[in-house]
Order: C-alpha cells, then structure tokens, then sequence
C-alpha cells in the first residue's frame, strides 16, 4: 500500500490545503482480463463509432480498481479513448471506454 498527497494552494494567500488518499496496485494476478470481439462482427466496412470488441476486466479480491489505455496518442486527459495502429492494415482505430 502506498500514501499519497496532493497539496493546493487555497484561496487565503499563504495557506494550503492537504488531501491524503490510500493507493494500492494490484499484482496481475489478481485481475481477470478478457477481451472477446462482439457476436456476429463480419467483414468490410462498419459504421463509425461502431462497438466491434468488448474488454473486461474483474477481480474477485479487489474491490474497488481503474482501467487505463496506454498508447502513443491519448485523445483526453482522462484517458478514455486512444489510438491504435492495426498491425496488418495499418488502418488508425478509435478505442475507448463504454458509458
């Protein structure tokens, strides 16, 4: 387990704030990671914005834990959707998080 603090200045000059909040990171091992393309996908062209993979992560010890994507190019702050580059067509897709 890991402390963490994050420290900000107030709005009283000289003053600040503190707001501590615990970190843990999981091993691997405690997740369950799967990643299963949608029923019924079929070749050629889709719809943009179209859902043609789900992933999901679980843990029957953790409860409570994030999920991030990493890639070169991030298109928020937050990190919901990304770019990736296919590996044979070298196509750009869209990937992000669900509602």
């Amino acid at each position: 387990m890991m402390a963490a603090s994050c420290y900000a200045s107030s709005f009283l000059p000289n003053t600040e704030q503190e707001k501590s909040v615990n970190v843990s990171f999981a091993a691997p091992e405690n997740l369950t990671i799967s990643f299963d393309q949608v029923p019924g996908l079929m070749a050629g062209q889709k719809p943009a914005g179209m859902n043609i993979a789900k992933l999901t992560v679980d843990s029957a010890s953790i409860k409570e834990y994030g999920a991030r994507g990493v890639a070169n190019t991030t298109l928020d702050a937050a990190g919901s959707a990304w770019k990736i580059t296919g590996k044979n067509s070298g196509t750009i897709l869209t990937v992000g998080f669900s509602n």
